[in-house]
């Protein structure tokens, strides 16, 4: 009797080690006292609460025996003991010792297990794991009871289950939610009556970010740049619940950039707070690989992978956050307007402690940032009437804000696209109006600007001062990246000269809206004026006997000053 009673603590320390839910137990038989008695009841069952859509549980009895106990309270068996212990039904018992014989449990009995799975020294919840993981494949081909979640159902109960240690085998056989990532588990529990249990299988969340700020403090997940701007972005893998039940554990970044995006590729970083892992090659799994390769439309891929996770980050556990930093530039192919640059990332993940960790995987929801640039498309015009359009204005584009300010445009004279920026105005690119009046400079970040104009059409002034030209985006802010959105630019607009100083030098003061832009295409512009200069008197005008008359009056004025001063002189002698 001690034996056995040995024996059941035993078993109920195999419990807390495999349990990944923490089951309660129960009976129907009536309340006894005294020696060890039968239950009343013959059969049990498993409740499992908070299970995961598509996914089936298999009940398998590992051990069996004979039960019996001290006294039962509401329902609670006192000591329960089992006797005569032996392999149960759901294990495959000729193949057992053969899965078992390469393992510390060879040539175990199923007693012989259990106490080496409690003995302090020898025990502990790797081993237990170890032993689950070698059990789950000579599992019988039935299980002893199953049952699948369906629909919207977020319990199941398996009924019908004679009294032992059963090993509960989650699978998903059906085609899950593919805006979720899902795992598997594998736990053991005694049943000795209805028994319940609360899922708690994990899986690790995604997420990705544009980095801003000149300190990297902001993260968004849309922003706007020029074209031939450095953009950082950030992946992070945050482990799941479960983390700790994998022996060996693949993680995978799954990212897609735009072909409006080129990789950096010297700039990747991963780290773990504040280790930062090595790159690898081959299948080594002391770090992390990097895979990129582009698709026929020109979208690159970057795969950073950590073949095993357990290898490469001894110290990581449930709640450990992995970071991927890396750059990417705005090229010349980028999109101008809606729907902007999409990044895309995803994660891939062990998710069946089962196959210790090498086998299946699943994937996290891609999380998408958007990247926007837009085209400024001004028109010179006479100051006095719009419809009168000026060729040949010559400008030059200085950015007043933002990553270059103070520095001048230089831009591709056949594409119009941004191709840098420069300290010197001598190198800036000059921006010539077409017969139509249209200048045009693609690529440019929101943000403010002064044009500067070189020089004036003919018969026109030329403006002392440059022109201010102020650009504003604004963007759906309920979009958080976990969905393909292509209207998340929601406005685009520009306020030129007047209305941007009355702005910035008098807030208070009623100035013009801006003139709006068109979100799909990314354009904005607005009407740049020019006034003609002073025009010479007509020949055979009024003008003309002005400038007579007055050439008279000098001519009189000076053959009197020549005659006065001859009389001076005279008298002088």
């Amino acid at each position: 009797m001690n034996r056995m009673k040995k024996f059941a603590s035993i078993m109920l320390a195999l419990v807390m080690a495999f349990a990944l839910m923490a089951p309660a137990f129960a009976s129907t038989g009536g309340e006894t006292t005294g020696r060890p008695q039968a239950p009343t009841a013959t059969t049990g069952s498993i409740t499992i609460n908070n299970a995961s859509k598509g996914h089936t549980y298999s009940a398998y009895q590992i051990f069996d025996g004979d039960l019996s106990y001290d006294s039962e309270t509401d329902g609670d068996l006192t000591n329960p003991t089992l006797s005569n212990v032996e392999w149960g039904t759901g294990v495959n018992k000729t193949a057992v010792t053969a899965a078992l014989a390469n393992t510390e449990f060879a040539d175990m009995t199923a007693a012989d297990i259990a106490a080496y799975l409690s003995d302090t020294e020898t025990g502990g919840e790797a081993t237990a794991r170890r032993f689950a993981q070698a059990i789950s494949g000579v599992l019988a081909e039935t299980a002893q009871g199953t049952a699948t979640i369906r629909g919207e159902e977020t319990s199941c109960t398996i009924s019908g289950l004679d009294f032992g240690y059963y090993l509960i085998k989650d699978t998903a056989t059906i085609a899950g939610d593919d805006n979720k990532a899902d795992a598997v588990s594998l736990f053991m529990l005694q049943v000795v009556g209805p028994t319940t249990v609360e899922s708690k299988v994990g899986t690790p969340s995604s997420d990705k970010k544009i980095v801003t700020g000149e300190n990297s403090e902001g993260r968004e997940v849309v922003g706007d740049y020029n074209i031939g701007d450095t953009v950082k972005f950030e992946l992070t893998a945050t482990l799941g619940d479960n983390y700790d039940k994998y022996t060996t554990y693949k993680l995978v970044f799954h990212d897609t950039m735009s072909k409006g995006l080129t990789l950096k590729a010297n700039t990747i970083v991963v780290k773990m707070g504040n280790i930062t892992f090595t790159q690898v090659t081959g299948d080594e799994k002391n770090g992390y690989t990097v895979t990129t390769s582009t698709d026929a439309e020109g979208n690159a891929t970057l795969d950073i992978a950590f073949a095993d996770l357990k290898t490469a980050a001894s110290d990581a556990t449930t709640g450990s956050v992995i970071t991927v930093t890396y750059e990417a530039t705005l090229n010349s192919d980028a999109v101008i307007g809606n729907p902007g640059n999409p990044n895309e990332m995803y994660l891939e993940f062990s998710n069946n402690p089962n196959d210790d960790g090498e086998g299946s995987t699943d994937n996290t929801p891609p999380k998408e940032v958007l990247v926007f640039t837009y085209t400024l498309d001004n028109t010179k015009v006479d100051g006095t009437d719009e419809t009168v359009k000026l060729p040949d204005a010559e400008f030059k584009l200085k950015a007043v804000d933002g990553e270059h300010a103070g520095q001048w445009v230089q831009i591709d004279e056949s594409s119009k696209k941004v191709t840098g920026w420069t300290d010197s105005e001598n190198d800036a690119s000059v921006l010539k109006s077409g017969s139509d009046g249209k200048f045009t400079v693609i690529g440019l970040d929101a943000g403010n600007y002064e044009l500067w104009e070189t020089k004036a059409p003919v018969g026109y002034n030329k403006p002392e001062k440059p022109f201010k030209i102020e650009i504003k985006a604004s963007f759906d802010e309920s979009y958080d990246g976990s969905a393909k959105d292509e209207t998340v630019l929601e406005s685009l607009g520009i306020r030129v000269d007047e209305a941007v100083k009355a702005d910035t030098e008098n807030p208070e003061q009623n100035v013009p809206d801006y003139k709006p832009g068109d979100v799909a295409s990314g354009v904005v512009g607005a009407s740049i004026e020019n006034n003609k200069g002073a025009i010479l008197p007509e020949t055979g005008g009024i003008g003309t006997k002005i400038f007579y008359a007055v050439g008279g009056l000098l001519t009189v004025g000076a053959v009197v000053l020549l005659v006065t001063k001859k009389r001076m002189n005279a008298d002088d002698k």
